[in-house]
């Protein structure tokens, strides 16, 4: 079975001098279906091919379009870009790979979109903590300027694109995440997003199925250099042991707490949800106070501030910024349910990750509780990997740990007497009430293919009564 089973069918217009299909579906026999035109496409291929024609056609115009008429198109490639996900993962590549020539148009018109503008563009990539730098550095902003970010997670080969065409309005500045899991995939985003600064989180064990190890993640993230002219700005993880000795060939600014690094934290506290330290920069040393749960959560505070010094941002303007962050969906969100503190972090996971968010269970009270699933794409090396997660939560400080997925056994191996493993979600969410206790600080993650958010809202859901 694969996605064309299913049968849904909506296609909605907007009311705007170009048409805009928001939904596009097929009935029975398979026969794509546009309400507006009355257009029958017979196969979904075909179908990926007449959305984007339509949006090539809009997009051809948009110089010359009302914002009104921006925003019809700019809502149809949002539809574009649902659409061709949804194509994507239900059809092999045929010959002509029609749906790679029609991404790679969309991606065109991105690029020349971005041409339109000539206010800094911010890169941010890494193995962990792009979103939640992508948030820390736009409110960092914030204090000062008109801050464009890439909404949500949109930070892929679709996801870039519709927000490069999307983009209009008056903006100081754009912060663009960037993510990839294959060798060639940033090369495709930087050339789209041409970006003037590059911010470098860190380079973990994230996608080792492809980029083989931590080395060959730091080449594949190391692509976006190829669309950054050479008075870009590299911004890097100082503390990472390859971030901190890799050459970029162009201006370098190192963050972190070790003494190497050009912008440093001191007297870092983690109170319950709220981060505070001292930033040292160059003769300056200013207080922030971030309302962000985990000590991990640093780097993404200092590299916000080194790029907001670099763009001329006061001490008082990054702090008035930095105080406006706001967590972005399933990443590291702390919930006082009552029963339990809950900290639902199951938007991803790798090694790197789970042993962060362990480190960071000891900043609130309770006996603490991981239930970790899979970590997946993490290549031959799986199983050790999964282990050694369950070691590290032996030796930091957690209680108990419980695990569900095929990988995530060799966690509960790896915890050996505080580990617990189940053989399904279910039978993990039944045992939830006889196991969790009256203010345990439970940490959920998994990568989010493992679908962990089940659990978190389990967890909610526990009275005690």
């Amino acid at each position: 079975m694969n996605s064309f089973d299913n049968y849904d069918l909506a296609a909605n217009v907007a009311q705007f001098p170009l048409p805009v299909i928001c939904g596009i579906g097929h009935d029975r026999d398979n026969t794509v279906v546009d309400s507006v035109a009355s257009v029958r496409v017979k196969t979904p291929t075909a179908a990926a091919e007449w959305l984007l024609d339509r949006a090539q056609s809009a997009l051809d115009h948009v110089n010359a379009l009302t914002d009104m008429v921006v925003d019809s198109a700019t809502q149809m490639l949002s539809g574009a870009r649902q659409q061709l996900a949804y194509f994507t993962s239900g059809i092999p590549l045929m010959a002509d790979n029609i749906v790679v020539r029609h991404r790679a148009r969309l991606q065109q018109i991105a690029a020349a979109s971005r041409k339109r503008w000539i206010i800094p563009f911010i890169g941010v990539t890494g193995s962990v903590g792009k979103t939640t730098a992508k948030e820390m550095l736009a409110a960092a902003l914030s204090g000062k300027y008109s801050v464009f970010k890439t909404p949500g997670s949109m930070n892929g080969q679709i996801g870039i694109p519709v927000s490069l065409i999307g983009l209009h309005g008056d903006y100081d500045a754009a912060v663009i995440e960037m993510g990839v899991s294959l060798f060639g995939e940033m090369t495709r985003l930087t050339n789209m997003v041409q970006p003037d600064m590059a911010v470098f989180t860190n380079i973990g064990d994230a996608h080792l199925e492809a980029l083989g190890d931590r080395p060959g993640v730091l080449r594949a993230k190391s692509e976006i250099l190829q669309g950054m002219k050479n008075g870009a700005v590299i911004f890097a993880n100082g503390d990472d042991a390859l971030l901190s000795k890799a050459d970029f060939g162009r201006e370098t600014v190192l963050f972190g707490l070790g003494e190497n690094c050009a912008v440093r934290a001191a007297d870092v506290q983690q109170n319950g949800e709220t981060l505070s330290c001292r930033i040292l920069a160059e003769g300056r040393d200013f207080a922030v106070t971030v309302p962000a749960y985990g000590t991990y959560m640093i780097y993404s505070v200092l590299g916000a501030a080194a790029v907001s010094l670099k763009l001329g941002l006061s001490d008082e303007e990054i702090a008035r910024g930095l105080a406006r962050y706001e967590t972005v969906g399933r990443r590291s969100r702390v919930v006082k349910t009552g029963f339990c503190t809950l900290v639902d972090d199951c938007y991803n996971a790798n090694p790197t990750s789970d042993c962060a968010a362990i480190d960071s269970l000891a900043s609130l009270p309770g006996r603490r509780v991981c239930i970790l699933g899979d970590m997946l794409e993490m290549g031959g090396n799986a199983p050790e990997l999964h282990r050694s997660v369950g070691e590290y939560a032996v030796t930091h400080g957690v209680d108990l740990v419980m695990t569900q997925g095929e990988l995530a056994g060799r966690i509960a191996e790896g915890a050996g007497a505080i580990g617990v493993h189940f053989a399904d979600r279910a039978e993990l969410i039944e045992a939830l009430p006889r196991l969790l206790r009256p203010g345990d600080v439970v940490l959920v993650k998994a990568s989010h293919g493992a679908h962990f958010e089940e659990i978190s809202e389990a967890v909610k859901r526990i009275t005690g009564e």
